[in-house]
């Protein structure tokens, strides 16, 4: 598998445990040629992931990242502005936000839309990207616990479960 963040989609697939409803949101198939596409436009898929744990519902987009930051302004930001807004719908009525995966220092978070807005405050004063040591020193992710077997990780999303609305 050539894509790491492919990768770690399917490794973060295979840690859910099997008492979880999980339903994979799609993106239309573009493809990467917008240009010569016949297709104008395609939906785009609200965030990556709904997970169920009785009671509780997650709204998840994964993220991972070679880099130290993910940005979410600018012309090709790695957090779009749909999924940002669709994530804090999706707030109002359960948990949601984002799994991020740093694959330099190999930490996986998970950060709810708020502590994503208080965090950057809602990208104002020019800020324009989030880093690790952002989501560190608010206090506010839940560390997911990863595992590396040979080549592929498993991770324990039992902190994940934990958390309530």
């Amino acid at each position: 598998m050539a894509n790491v963040g492919k990768q770690f989609e399917a490794d973060f697939k295979d840690s859910i445990p099997k008492d979880v409803y999980c339903l994979r949101l799609t993106d239309s198939a573009i493809g990467f040629d917008v240009a010569a596409s016949t297709q104008r436009f395609a939906p785009k898929s609200p965030y990556d992931y709904v997970l169920y744990k009785k009671p509780m519902m997650y709204a998840l987009e994964l993220k991972s990242i070679g880099t130290t930051a993910l940005s979410f302004e600018g012309k090709t930001p790695t957090i779009k502005p749909h999924q940002l807004k669709n994530l804090r719908k999706a707030a109002l009525h359960c948990v949601a936000g984002f799994i991020i995966n740093f694959r330099k220092s190999n930490n996986t978070y998970f950060l709810s839309i708020q502590a994503f807005d208080e965090i950057t405050n809602y990208g104002m004063f020019g800020k324009k990207s989030i880093s690790e040591l952002d989501i560190v020193k608010s206090g506010k992710a839940v560390i997911i616990p990863s595992r590396i077997k040979k080549v592929r990780s498993s991770y324990d999303l039992s902190e994940l479960f934990k958390l309530a609305i």
